[in-house]
């Protein structure tokens, strides 16, 4: 049941408090209620596409809570498709990779979250470095920045896929 209580502010204005309880009036000895966490990462789990000029790229990731995901790209490029699948801790710590991006070289890759979004560092055994920043749009879609040896090479915006795959 809601129940509603005005409260004076000295100042003449009135707040109404809608609690579905009562308002927090905490009182001395006894427990209080144990507040939700607010997630310390963003969740990017879903499935995107994007139109590139000559195919599309289908992304899907799986992400469980703040601990680990799986990216899958799936590049359609004239015809032919390419896929590559990533199984990422997210705490940072570095891990032997599959190679990004249609690349054939050795990687080592750390992920975690920076503010709102997942860093994603991809080092090849040569030494090249690929940076994927996964974020989100205010209308739910997957905007993905790439920086390659440090330099930006673009950012794209995938669009979320809703209903059957």
């Amino acid at each position: 049941m809601l129940t509603r209580r005005l409260i004076t502010l000295t100042s003449g204005v009135f707040l109404v408090c809608a609690c579905s309880m009562a308002c927090s009036t905490q009182q001395p000895n006894r427990p209080t209620e144990a507040v939700a966490a607010t997630p310390k990462c963003l969740d990017v789990s879903g499935k995107y596409v994007f139109q590139g000029e000559d195919g599309q790229v289908h992304i899907s990731i799986l992400q469980e809570h703040c601990d680990r995901a799986i990216i899958r790209r799936d590049s359609g490029y004239l015809g032919k498709i390419t896929s590559e699948e990533h199984v990422l801790k997210l705490d940072g710590t570095v891990q032997h990779d599959s190679p990004w991006l249609g690349s054939t070289d050795r990687y080592e890759t750390s992920a975690k979250f920076n503010d709102s979004a997942l860093q994603i560092e991809a080092r090849t055994t040569t030494g090249s470095t690929l940076t994927m920043i996964y974020s989100l749009t205010s209308e739910g879609d997957l905007r993905e920045e790439a920086l390659i040896n440090g330099r930006s090479g673009g950012s794209i915006v995938a669009k979320r896929l809703t209903g059957p795959q």
